[in-house]
């Protein structure tokens, strides 16, 4: 179980891809998203690997 935290709100990753969500964070903050679509994409990933 994996949780980030971003600007006062978190994401919860459980699953096969709990293994991924700190580097996938660390890709997009590397290419400039925004602190939303960040959040958006971590949510995403969390109900994939869900």
């Amino acid at each position: 179980m994996v949780r980030i935290e971003i600007d006062g709100r978190g994401v919860l990753v459980t699953g096969p891809l709990e293994g991924v969500a700190v580097p996938f964070e660390d890709e997009l903050v590397r290419r400039g998203f925004t602190q939303k679509s960040l959040m958006n994409q971590l949510r995403l990933l969390a109900h994939l690997s869900r």
